[in-house]
């Protein structure tokens, strides 16, 4: 099908045609238009090593031939994008955290300050929101998750969870293309996502000054933080750590360097 030309064949009335169909992906009976009555909303996300895909709904009333009424919960919106090559080596429940980090963020606009109750193929991951113990970047995670006017939290299994996991595992064997939004990582806060980069901790050193990657070069550090306090004393709480010191010591320096590391040396 690559060599078929389509030059000489398509002509203004497929052209109309194909506009027609992207319409109507974007309208009843496909979409409905969101309720902003105080109705809830419900996002149910879903991750996997290829896609974050997320589908944002609410119940709406229908009412029958014979007059009975019911509620059929109906999709308002869809999300996705392809995972950004280090997002695919998140552990699994990691992968389901950021997938609903990204539909929180993606439908922003359309719920905030509104009920949302959240659906998520992942018992852990319920685990993890409750957790008020993670390091920095997933505590800012759950922070925006729960800044929400979260309702319920609800684990459903992965076989029930249809539309949000075919659409995440649509990039399943195929190569990455422009426009498959793996360009960018939902691990980014605001100030990346509108164009402000914090570089301030950002650290160059020589190659071939740290030496060996297996023994963490304290000394190279201090020297590198010789007038930086805040830092000298974190490389200082760091060779704590690594040396043979007592428990006591150990504590005092473990409250020093939280959530500070060295990472490739």
């Amino acid at each position: 099908m690559e060599a078929f030309k389509l030059a000489n064949r398509w002509t203004l009335e497929h052209t109309k045609a194909f506009l027609a169909l992207k319409k109507g992906l974007v309208l009843e009976p496909v979409l409905k238009a969101p309720r902003w009555d105080g109705s809830s909303f419900i996002i149910t996300a879903d991750g996997c090593k290829e896609g974050f895909a997320a589908v944002v709904a609410q119940r709406f009333e229908v009412v029958h031939p014979n007059g009975t009424t019911t509620y059929k919960t109906h999709p308002v919106g869809f999300a996705l994008k392809r995972t950004l090559t280090s997002e695919q080596n998140y552990k699994p429940f990691l992968l389901e955290f950021a997938a609903l980090k990204f539909g929180l963020d993606k439908f922003l606009d359309l719920i905030w300050g509104f009920p949302v109750e959240i659906e998520m193929d992942c018992q852990a991951l319920q685990d993890v929101i409750a957790n008020d113990k993670l390091n920095t970047v997933h505590s800012r995670w759950r922070d925006k998750v729960l800044a929400h006017h979260i309702m319920d939290v609800r684990h459903i299994p992965g076989k029930l969870n249809m539309v949000a996991d075919g659409l995440s595992r649509m990039w399943e064997g195929q190569d990455r293309v422009m426009g498959d939004r793996s360009e960018w990582t939902v691990s980014e806060d605001w100030e990346a996502v509108t164009g402000l980069i914090n570089d301030v901790f950002g650290v160059t050193i020589a190659k071939g000054m740290m030496g060996s990657e297996a023994v963490t070069d304290c000394k190279t550090l201090a020297e590198h933080f010789a007038e930086e306090p805040v830092f000298r004393e974190v490389i200082d709480a760091l060779r704590v750590l690594e040396s043979p010191k007592d428990n006591k010591a150990k504590q005092r320096a473990k409250h020093k360097a939280a959530c500070y590391m060295v990472e490739g040396n």
